[in-house]
């Protein structure tokens, strides 16, 4: 993994953007908290509580793998106060919906997380573009088929051209 590719945002930014970014992605009547994970410095933790009367609370760790990918991992899930069996089908396709919304998110705050970023972790901006020769300029490498004082060269023995002329001279004469 190069240097670019490794998570450099604070996490008590990570923890305010994941506050204010994970509830626009939940369903309608659920509510998340989010905080730091004190282990890990690239790590979150999450509790979603799930609107309706099993008052389920879903309990994640995600963590930040590199500056675009994060890894979901069921911690506890409690109904009424109390830690259940997760392996109910129910529970099963509740816990995908919220891992599937953990990592919206997650792709939400990309432009934090991945923004071009220089050796002291601050962003900057893209790099500078760089014009593309045009045909007949010249490049370094490169093999135009006109020299600048406007002597024509054969293409190459490999080339496309080269090819399809010497199959258009072997099957002029089909069947004979």
């Amino acid at each position: 993994m190069t240097r670019k590719d490794q998570l450099t945002v604070p996490q008590h930014e990570l923890v305010e953007a994941w506050q204010r970014t994970l509830p626009k992605r939940l369903n309608e009547g659920d509510s998340a908290e989010v905080w730091a994970d004190q282990a890990d410095p690239k790590s979150l933790r999450v509790t979603i509580h799930v609107a309706g009367r099993q008052m389920y609370e879903l309990d994640f760790s995600v963590r930040y793998l590199d500056s675009r990918e994060i890894d979901v991992e069921l911690v506890d899930v409690e109904s009424g106060g109390r830690s259940i069996d997760e392996r109910a089908d129910a529970v099963q396709e509740l816990i995908a919906d919220y891992r599937r919304h953990l990592h919206e998110c997650a792709q939400s705050l990309h432009d934090l997380t991945h923004a071009w970023e220089k050796e002291g972790g601050s962003a900057m901006t893209k790099p500078k573009s760089q014009a593309v020769p045009q045909p007949g300029q010249g490049h370094a490498g490169r093999n135009d088929a006109h020299d600048k004082d406007g002597t024509v060269h054969e293409p190459l023995s490999g080339s496309k051209k080269v090819k399809n002329r010497n199959h258009s001279r072997q099957n002029q004469g089909e069947g004979s």
